[in-house]
């Protein structure tokens, strides 16, 4: 598996397999005021890895560049989520003793991690292990996956759980659309994030398709934790993409062949990607 040692940015930033497949084009806007005008921005290729199936870019791009993208703003269909998630996070502890609870809502700062196995000692020499851990988002933009979640394994509590929420891949293939507005970091299908959860000994238990439209909240734990049962949730999305062939790499190539057709993505030559 990749890792910070050997990190290509042509590989796969999880399993470190060599990118050739194109997925379609990111649509990123250097500052907010043109993003709001609809001015000018530059097209970013993404690529899907034939192993793992991760949908990724090869380009990174600093925190302090993309600080664009987060408006001041709300809705009640977001609050009304989030009250929904905080009752089920209080109710799951409320008979027990949880004495850490923490979120990480982003890995880093002006574009350098400030979680990972480097600093995960310090944190717990001070804090301890966590009973529960939130990462909304902060998957988004962590450069190294296997640092970010093998940290999170070593914070987490023997019967501690995790929530990841992120982006989910499979609204965007199913809106057809050729562009992807947002960030430079990876796309996840639930059956791709459980490869990565598995490579850390780690499980879901539950998952939900949440607001905003398109995110997906997902609950993990230890995988040597009975005390969590697996959710019927879990099976019914398991399922559902492996009868979409999403562990199929010619789900991600009709795709392409769709977007070229109707000229939304352009393809990319191994000699334009290395010069990224």
């Amino acid at each position: 598996m990749n890792n910070e040692k050997d990190v290509d940015k042509n590989k796969c930033k999880f399993c470190g397999a060599e990118l050739e497949y194109s997925f379609a084009d990111i649509e990123f806007y250097q500052n907010r005021s043109e993003m709001e005008m609809g001015g000018s921005f530059v097209l970013i290729p993404t690529y899907v890895c034939s192993h793992c199936f991760l949908v990724q870019s090869v380009v990174d791009v600093k925190l302090s560049e993309i600080e664009s993208f987060y408006l001041s703003s709300f809705s009640s269909a977001r609050l009304l989520e989030l009250q929904k998630y905080t009752h089920r996070i209080f109710k799951k502890f409320e008979n027990e003793n949880a004495r850490l609870v923490a979120e990480f809502a982003d890995p880093r700062v002006n574009g350098y991690p400030i979680f990972g196995n480097r600093n995960l000692h310090t944190l717990m020499d001070v804090y301890g292990k966590a009973d529960f851990l939130m990462c909304h988002d902060a998957l988004t933009y962590a450069t190294d996956i296997n640092d970010f979640i093998s940290a999170i394994k070593l914070f987490l509590k023997p019967e501690g759980s995790v929530t990841f929420e992120f982006l989910y891949l499979l609204p965007w293939m199913a809106e057809e659309s050729g562009v992807v507005i947002g960030n430079m970091f990876p796309y996840y299908s639930f059956t791709t994030f459980e490869k990565i959860l598995k490579y850390h000994s780690l499980i879901s238990y539950d998952v939900i398709e949440c607001f905003p439209p398109g995110s997906l909240r997902v609950y993990a734990k230890h995988k040597e934790n009975h005390k969590l049962t697996i959710a019927n949730s879990v099976r019914l999305l398991r399922g559902s993409e492996r009868d979409k062939g999403i562990s199929e790499l010619n789900a991600y190539i009709k795709f392409q062949d769709k977007l070229i057709d109707r000229n939304l993505t352009r393809q990319f030559d191994q000699h334009q990607l290395r010069s990224l």
